[in-house]
């Protein structure tokens, strides 16, 4: 090939080839847990047919999503919304000008 690069099941290429990987930039971490948590964590993810520590990091990114929106709501109280800030549902100005509702029901023939 032109490009260099190797597809599967060509012959062995006669001139360098170019290999491309995405790396995923992972961390080890080792965190200490009781007998009945890393049981409890077997059981679990053998019920999920998952690993163990695929729970673990997906537990860790609710835990940090749960903290960010603890930190957008704390940070809310500390600044609200002012009254000029607020769309009047009434004024209705986020509404399109044009009658969609027949959109859902398959009509494209707009």
């Amino acid at each position: 090939m032109p490009t260099g690069v190797m597809l599967l099941g060509e012959p062995p290429p006669t001139e360098p080839v170019i290999r491309c990987y995405v790396l995923r930039m992972t961390k080890m971490l080792s965190v200490r847990v009781s007998d009945e948590e890393a049981e409890a964590l077997q059981r679990e993810a053998e019920r999920s047919k998952t690993t163990g520590s695929e729970l673990l990091r997906a537990s860790l990114r609710a835990v940090l999503a749960r903290a960010a929106a603890s930190r957008d709501a704390e940070a809310y109280d500390a600044d609200p919304q002012r009254s000029g800030e607020v769309i009047d549902a009434a004024d209705q100005m986020w509404l399109p000008d044009e009658d969609w509702s027949t959109w859902e029901q398959g009509d494209a023939t707009r």
